[in-house]
């Protein structure tokens, strides 16, 4: 499974460490953060299943200040996928499961 946990210290190596053209999510989530407990399994199960081309990162913003306030996050959860470290697509907010696997699989 291409799932990985970030802090300001490695999230950069996690987005450009696969040297490929994967889809990079950025998952931008908070321990006290009731919508991103329902996100996280999706995309843990989307990771498992496009392991080719898809690489899942997850950024707990209180470990990772710097990369939240540098990506711009203003919510939890935030979404951004990127392909070659520009970005693609963002969501903030509470999202269903349908419409997560809709919003990562159209990337791909």
């Amino acid at each position: 499974m291409s799932l990985a946990h970030a802090t300001d210290a490695d999230v950069d190596d996690q987005i450009t460490g696969r040297g490929d053209a994967s889809l990079v999510v950025l998952d931008f989530w908070s321990r006290t953060c009731g919508p991103c407990r329902m996100v996280t399994p999706v995309l843990e199960t989307l990771a498992e299943r496009h392991d080719d081309s898809l690489h899942v990162v997850m950024v707990d913003i209180a470990d990772a200040p710097e990369t939240s306030r540098r990506w711009n996050v203003r919510a939890t959860p935030t979404l951004i996928a990127l392909r070659n470290g520009e970005e693609l697509a963002r969501h903030s907010g509470a999202i269903v499961r349908g419409q997560l696997v809709d919003w990562v699989e159209s990337r791909l």
